[in-house]
C-alpha cells in the first residue's frame, strides 16, 4: 500500500507541474480581454524575428518566435528565444503578466536555467510588426519590446466566449485555466483508483474469517495470496493517469478552445522539445565523463 501512495504522490506532483503551465500562444484575462500571439509565430521551425541586434551596440544576435518552438543549430533546439545559438527561454516556461501596475504594459516571459527573458507587449493600432532587442540590462536578464496589433487586448484572435460575457461575477468561468480543470479532475481520478485497487490479505480467497482447515493455507508455498505486486500497481496508475491526461486535454482543446489536429496534444511544445533536452543532457554527461571538454549546457 505504501508503494501505491508513493506512486500516486509522485505522478500527481509531476502532472500538476505540467498542467499548470501557461499557454504560450494565448492569454485570457477576466476583465481586460485576450492577447493571442498565435498568428505571429512561425510553424516551420524558424524564428519569426531572427538575428535582432540590440540598440545598445552589442554584437550579440537574438532570435524569437512567439507561440511555437524553433531550432537554431547547434544548441538551440525547440526554444522560444535564442542568443547566438544559446538557449535563453523555452515555450513551456512561459509566464504571462497582464500589467500588474496601473498603466504598465502586459508582458510575456520565458526562462532557461538561470536566464530569464521578458518580452514587453506594446499595442499598435497600425500594421507595425517589430521586435526591438534591449539586450541584457542585468546578468541573465534580457528584455525585448514586441510591437504589433496582436499585442493589444482583443487585438487578434477570438475574444472571450459568449457564455463568459453573459455570466455573472465578471466572467470568472472564462478565466478558468485548463490546469485548473484538470487539477479538479485529478483527485477524483485518484479516488476512483483506490476504489478498485485494494491490496490486503482479506482480499484473498479465505484470507480472513472462517475458512478451510490449516492444510489449505499452508499449501502452494503460501505466496499466492499477497494481492497485486507493487510493479503492477505502479503500471496501472501510470497508464490511467496518462490516459486521462491526454484524453482530458484533447477534449478540452477540441470543445472549449475549438482546436484540431496536432494542437489537440496536451502541452505539445513540451513533448516536442523533450527529445532535444534529453539529447543535450546525454551529450553533456558523455563529454564530461570522456574528458572531451565541457559543453554550453545550462544547468537548471
Amino acid at each position: 500500500m505504501m508503494m501505491s501512495w508513493l506512486t500516486i504522490f509522485t505522478y500527481s506532483t509531476l502532472l500538476s507541474s505540467l498542467i499548470i503551465a501557461d499557454d504560450p500562444c494565448r492569454y485570457q484575462h477576466p476583465t481586460k480581454g485576450v492577447i493571442d500571439l498565435t498568428s505571429l509565430g512561425r510553424t516551420d521551425g524558424q524564428p519569426a524575428y531572427p538575428d535582432k541586434l540590440p540598440s545598445t551596440g552589442s554584437s550579440y544576435k537574438f532570435s524569437y518566435n512567439p507561440c511555437k518552438p524553433f531550432t537554431e543549430q547547434p544548441n538551440c533546439t525547440g526554444v522560444a528565444v535564442c542568443q547566438d545559438y544559446f538557449t535563453l527561454g523555452t515555450q513551456d516556461s512561459v509566464k504571462w503578466d497582464p500589467g500588474t501596475t496601473l498603466g504598465s504594459s502586459p508582458s510575456v516571459s520565458y526562462s532557461a536555467g538561470e536566464k530569464k527573458v521578458i518580452v514587453i507587449l506594446q499595442c499598435a493600432t497600425d500594421d507595425t510588426n517589430e521586435l526591438e532587442a534591449l539586450g541584457e540590462p542585468s546578468i541573465n536578464n534580457y528584455r525585448f519590446i514586441l510591437t504589433h496589433k496582436c499585442a493589444c487586448w482583443d487585438g487578434c484572435g477570438s475574444g472571450p466566449p459568449e457564455t463568459t460575457t453573459k455570466s455573472g461575477g465578471g466572467g470568472s468561468s472564462g478565466s478558468r485555466s485548463e490546469g485548473t480543470v484538470f487539477i479538479i479532475i485529478l483527485p477524483i481520478l485518484v479516488f476512483c483508483l483506490f476504489q478498485f485497487i485494494l491490496t490486503h490479505k482479506c482480499a484473498c480467497w479465505d484470507g480472513c474469517g472462517s475458512g478451510p482447515p490449516e492444510t489449505t493455507t499452508k499449501s502452494g508455498g503460501g505466496g499466492g495470496s499477497s494481492g497485486l505486486p507493487g510493479g503492477a500497481v505502479f503500471i496501472i496508475i501510470l497508464v490511467v493517469l496518462l490516459f486521462a491526461y491526454f484524453v482530458g486535454f484533447a477534449a478540452y482543446y477540441r470543445f472549449r478552445l475549438e482546436k484540431g489536429g496536432v494542437d489537440l496534444i496536451a502541452h505539445r511544445t513540451f513533448w516536442v522539445g523533450l527529445p532535444g533536452y534529453a539529447k543535450d543532457g546525454v551529450v553533456h554527461v558523455y563529454r564530461r565523463v570522456a574528458n572531451k571538454g565541457d559543453t554550453p549546457y545550462q544547468s537548471v
